[in-house]
């Protein structure tokens, strides 16, 4: 809008310049007004991007959490591995002394090496209850165990026996052997030494 247009309009000079004065602040203030909404605009472009960064930054530490958290739980479940793994090793030769003590106290005697491993397999894979370091029920299984499979296992030693003392006071310790030899001579010695004998007396 020009001062020729208004004053072809009618209007007077002075009144001319006011309108344009009035029309210059209009126009003043729109123009500051879009300066404004621009920077405003501007502004919220930026929160906008920082925000977009905000949430990458906040889903790269959730994603890095997740990872940590997969860590400890693999480190778990290694740890509680491991300590399994230890403790059976520790049972299992605890459980295989006391197996040793057990043949060793009750004198018990294989008739192989093979024989032995395969009575020790038997132990391992079927556990009898281990207390105080002995094992609960040794003794029945090892009968069972003979009951089944007599050939692995050595004969029981008789215990010793003693005959009577002899005239000389000395004890003479007799086998079984030698006890029925002697009974065996005594009844079928000859008929003439018999007789003499009697005689003599």
């Amino acid at each position: 809008m020009k001062k020729d247009e208004l004053t072809a309009l009618g209007l007077t000079d002075e009144q001319a310049d006011k309108v344009l004065a009035i029309n210059g602040r209009d126009i003043e203030k729109h123009k500051k007004a879009a300066e404004d909404a621009k920077a405003e605009t501007a502004t919220l472009q930026q929160q906008l991007t920082d925000r977009d960064k905000d949430l990458e930054t906040l889903k790269a530490g959730a994603e890095d959490a997740e990872k940590v958290k997969q860590q400890l739980t693999d480190l778990q479940t290694k740890y509680n591995d491991e300590t399994a793994k230890y403790q059976k090793q520790i049972a299992d030769r605890d459980y295989a002394d006391a197996l040793e003590t057990a043949f060793n106290d009750g004198k018990i005697e294989f008739t192989s090496k093979g024989a032995k491993a395969a009575a020790c397999a038997d132990f391992m894979a079927t556990r009898c209850e281990l207390k105080d370091g002995k094992l609960v029920g040794f003794d029945d299984r090892i009968k069972a165990m003979r009951e089944k499979d007599p050939d692995s296992f050595r004969a029981e030693k008789p215990d010793p026996s003693f005959a009577n003392p002899t005239g000389n006071g000395n004890p003479t310790v007799l086998s079984r052997a030698a006890q029925a030899a002697r009974a065996a001579s005594a009844r079928f010695a000859p008929a003439s030494t018999t007789a003499e004998n009697t005689n003599t007396k």
